[in-house]
């Protein structure tokens, strides 16, 4: 039998791989259950400021509620004004929340005027509030549909949305940080950004693009400037812009994204802000999610033991069982064209 005209491994070669994976896994399990909090832990208090592009809906909105608890400070950006002003009603709803200000701003950056507008914009943010503990880089957008199918228009607007929205607010802020004695910066990838889907040939390419810039990016500040890199690998997830994406989206892809499920906002924004506070590298979710970090960890940082050990040991294992993914996914693929759209 072979996959992809790749030879089954031997009986013994599995088996080993299994023990050896067992064995890394309650380890990592181990580890897990007795990891104290990180040393780099950062606390946020009245005193904190938190800045969140894309803030007015989705998974940004549910990330300043959060912060907002806390009583820290939270600047939410965001292009339409209108949703922004219903964002900061929505948060300022509970008893115990810091104060909120808005700040509408274009972040899908194309060149070097579009990105001063951005860069002005921190610069007067920071002037009236100072500068942020945490810059959540959440402004994104999506759009799935086969390349034969799209106009080229579709590459450089996602990408100067989804990246360069992201390099640009990442750019503007860090400076301040780095001035004000170091932070976090968490950069917003996608499960997309780990492994490319049918329709996404545009989407996932901004995404993937991210992980490069997240990877260098925590090489050049993480020791030496105290503002340490986190990138979140974010599943499905129920937002107004998901449900907006699933209109127009191919059957293929729906078909492949129906066996991952899907997460409420508030789990994924939860997450994305306990990984920023420590300062993790990698943040993901769920069983599929770590199978993903895992099998994708490459040469990224791993400040993590329990994914250190997952990566030494488990790669090669599910990797194997991923084929079994892909195997699927092109199934998923020949029986929407056999059977017609």
């Amino acid at each position: 039998m072979a996959i992809f005209n790749l030879p089954m491994p031997s009986t013994v070669t599995i088996c080993l791989t299994a023990i050896i994976g067992l064995l890394s896994l309650l380890l990592a399990l181990w580890f897990i259950i007795l990891k104290p909090k990180s040393a780099n832990y950062l606390k946020l208090d009245a005193s904190s400021h938190v800045v969140i592009t894309g803030g007015s809906s989705g998974i940004g909105l549910e990330i300043a509620k959060n912060i907002s608890a806390t009583g820290a400070r939270v600047t939410i950006l965001a292009r339409n004004v209108r949703k922004l002003n219903a964002a900061k009603k929505e948060i300022t709803g509970s008893s115990n929340c810091g104060p909120v200000s808005v700040v509408s701003l274009d972040l899908a950056v194309s060149d070097e005027k579009s990105y001063k507008t951005v860069e002005d914009a921190a610069t007067k943010i920071v002037s009236d509030y100072g500068a942020p503990d945490i810059l959540f880089n959440c402004a994104g957008t999506s759009l799935a549909k086969p390349i034969s199918e799209s106009d080229f228009s579709l590459y450089p607007w996602l990408a100067s949305v989804n990246y360069f929205g992201t390099v640009a607010a990442t750019k503007a802020f860090l400076p301040h940080m780095k001035s004000n004695g170091g932070g976090r910066i968490l950069i917003t990838s996608s499960g997309a950004g780990q492994i490319g889907l049918f329709g996404y040939t545009a989407y996932s390419a901004s995404k993937f693009a991210l992980r490069g810039f997240a990877e260098s990016l925590a090489m050049e500040h993480n020791e030496q400037d105290n503002v340490f890199i986190s990138v979140a690998y974010p599943p499905n997830t129920d937002t107004p812009g998901f449900e907006e994406e699933n209109k127009e989206k191919p059957k293929e892809t729906r078909l492949m994204e129906d066996e991952a499920g899907l997460y409420q906002a508030d789990v994924v924004a939860k997450g994305m802000v306990e990984g920023a506070k420590e300062g993790r590298y990698s943040i993901y979710w769920g069983v599929e999610g770590w199978m993903l970090a895992t099998v994708t960890g490459g040469m990224g940082p791993c400040d993590s033991t329990a994914d250190f050990l997952s990566q030494v040991c488990l790669t090669s294992l599910l990797r194997f069982i991923g084929m079994f993914y892909l195997m699927d996914f092109r199934r998923i693929v020949k029986r929407v064209r056999r059977d017609g759209k």
